[in-house]
């Protein structure tokens, strides 16, 4: 039988006994112990029928409560309770959907951390494996009776310039993992990036003027906005850096800052090979080595720590093409 219809059957056994009892004190008639036995054993059937309805209710309650709780601990989302009625199970029911919905979401982000550390320390391994590879092999080299002198320093000087790349590659490898790791914390200020862009162009001047490159910064007057020096620094110089570095001898630089309604954009055009579109969504990979890059000195983290730092900062950067070369983007906000 329905628990309503119960409740209902029971409370009416007590109205009708309630009624009893005030005909019996109001009018007193001759037959009232009759009456007030009859009235006693009304009362008495619907406790016990309460009781036992209430019993019902309750341990269904409890089962369905049970069910909500594992659909938690399997983090799946069950309808126990009617959704749309306006009680408080509904409500804890809705609750329980929303802890489920967040805990789903923790999951998803702790499987892509793993992806993603299980595809760094693969990256890695690989960019470590042939430096590595190559220093024993001209230690062992190096180790050979009879060895001529002009061998012996060609060994040196390969070992020098191997170990000379291992030591960048796992100084890019530091700055990113405190990046990263939260281990130092990006904290943007409002400043005149000008200072900064005109101290990167100075320490990067030896390196132009090997090549007998120029790099003209173009001013603009309203250069305020939100970065960290230290940082910002860092990126700004990654992206210059690969300019005079991929930039032909006697090539053009133009470092240019335009302002926006909301982000300043440092410009910075080079004269390289032109990268193809195709590319464009991979430049900012860790590790990733362009088409143009293959044959010339270097990692692959430099793009990828820049694009880290600026979003870090709420900015972002993108890559165009322009009649001679490349032109990279980095916004800022102001």
């Amino acid at each position: 039988m329905n628990k309503y219809i119960k409740f209902v059957i029971s409370y009416g056994l007590n109205i009708i006994a309630f009624l009893i009892l005030i005909y019996l004190v109001i009018l007193r008639p001759t037959n009232s112990l009759v009456l007030l036995f009859i009235a006693i054993f009304l009362m008495f059937i619907s406790l016990i029928s309460i009781h036992y309805s209430y019993d019902f209710y309750f341990k269904k309650i409890l089962v369905q409560f049970s069910d909500l709780i594992q659909s938690v601990i399997s983090l799946q989302q069950k309808e126990v309770f009617i959704s749309h009625e306006d009680t408080i199970l509904s409500k804890i029911q809705t609750q329980f959907e929303r802890l489920v919905t967040i805990l789903q979401y923790q999951n998803q982000n702790l499987a892509l951390e793993k992806e993603e550390i299980s595809s760094i320390v693969a990256d890695i391994s690989h960019q470590l494996k042939t430096p590595i590879a190559s220093l024993k092999l001209y230690s062992e080299l190096l180790n050979t009776e009879n060895l001529a002198e002009e061998k012996q320093n060609q060994c040196k000087e390969a070992i020098y310039t191997i170990s000379q790349q291992l030591d960048f590659l796992i100084a890019q490898l530091i700055q990113l993992a405190r990046l990263e790791g939260n281990i130092i914390q990006i904290k943007p200020i409002k400043q005149d990036i000008k200072r900064l862009i005109i101290d990167v162009i100075g320490n990067l001047y030896g390196k132009a003027s090997e090549k007998n490159i120029q790099v003209r910064f173009l001013n603009e007057e309203n250069s305020l906005c939100y970065f960290d020096w230290n940082w910002t620094y860092e990126a700004i110089y990654n992206i210059l850096d690969n300019a005079i570095k991929y930039s032909p001898n006697n090539a053009d630089i133009i470092v240019k800052i335009i302002s926006y309604e909301m982000y300043l954009c440092v410009e910075i055009w080079d004269e390289a090979k032109v990268i193809q579109e195709s590319e464009y969504p991979h430049i900012f990979k860790r590790f990733y080595r362009g088409n143009n890059a293959k044959k010339t000195e270097g990692v692959g983290l430099g793009m990828f720590l820049t694009k880290k730092i600026l979003e870090t900062e709420n900015g972002y950067i993108e890559i165009k093409r322009h009649s001679k070369g490349n032109k990279f983007r980095a916004f800022l906000k102001k």
